[in-house]
């Protein structure tokens, strides 16, 4: 089951999603986070909360054969607006420490 966020934690969050971005700790959107998933990079997979049933479930048996924790965080617009997109349906984490803090902000449990 994958868990969502409270708003004050969803804030902080995206915060740290951005500066992720910014020091290219992330891979953003599918063909990407695709790549970065068969590289063995992704430390954390996040999806919008609106994102396409199809979307999870194409990600999820990934994360899942290779113990990824998996959150949804905000709509594709919001988490978009985060990364300076239009929208973000998904995001995968790659750098250890970055995940870790995410998780840590977030303080809640996640599939993986």
């Amino acid at each position: 089951m994958t868990e969502t966020p409270n708003s004050n934690r969803r804030a902080r969050a995206l915060g740290l999603i951005g500066l992720a971005k910014r020091a290219g700790k992330l891979a953003l959107g599918a063909d990407a986070t695709l790549e970065a998933l068969n590289r063995g990079r992704v430390q954390l997979l996040i999806f919008a909360e609106d994102a396409s049933s199809r979307t999870l479930e194409k990600f999820e048996k990934a994360a899942a054969k290779d113990a990824i924790s998996v959150i949804r965080l905000a709509e594709k617009a919001n988490l978009g607006r985060a990364l300076g997109r239009e929208s973000a349906a998904v995001i995968a984490i790659t750098d250890p420490s970055f995940a870790a803090g995410l998780l840590r902000i977030l303080k809640m449990k996640t599939e993986g």
